[in-house]
């Protein structure tokens, strides 16, 4: 930082020339201490370009350094937003290992699923045959035992 009279000695102009360009051109974030006015290294890069070259004013100072100000920002949230990106990137491969491996889960389990199904098929079709064979049984004890019965004795039980 420097003082307006280092840039004028600098520049070997009087330092009123120096402080008219400042309040005419409105170049903010001036740094005052005990009536001493500092410039940053933007804001005095500024102000010699212009009163070297006693070129009309081109643009405002202040929208310099905050052109300055913002690049720098700038860079900071691009690094950001990379280093976000990284994250993501490993957080999405985390979560396709994770995918492929409930979908082998998954591929076992409707096996799993199938064998069951094809278990209570054959269960149900022995169980099936087994209450045909049953009831075959009772309806031939039903026929044994009409054929002792007589049809006057109906009112006795069968033995």
């Amino acid at each position: 930082m420097k003082t307006i009279k280092e840039i004028a000695d600098f520049l070997s102009i009087d330092k009123q020339k120096v402080y008219r360009y400042i309040r005419k051109y409105h170049i903010n974030d001036v740094y005052q201490e005990n009536g001493v006015i500092y410039l940053d290294d933007a804001q005095e890069t500024l102000v010699k370009k212009a009163l070297c070259n006693d070129e009309p004013h081109q643009g405002s100072a202040s929208e310099a350094h905050h052109e300055a100000h913002q690049s720098a920002s700038l860079d900071t949230v691009i690094d950001a937003l990379q280093e976000q990106l990284k994250q993501k990137d490993l957080q999405l491969s985390e979560k396709d290992k994770q995918i492929d491996r409930l979908f082998s889960e998954l591929e076992k389990e409707r096996e799993h699923s199938r064998e069951l199904t094809d278990k209570i098929a054959d269960l149900a079709h022995t169980a099936q045959q087994l209450h045909g064979i049953s009831e075959g049984n009772n309806a031939l004890q039903l026929m044994s035992s009409d054929k002792k019965r007589s049809w006057w004795k109906f009112w006795e039980p069968t033995k």
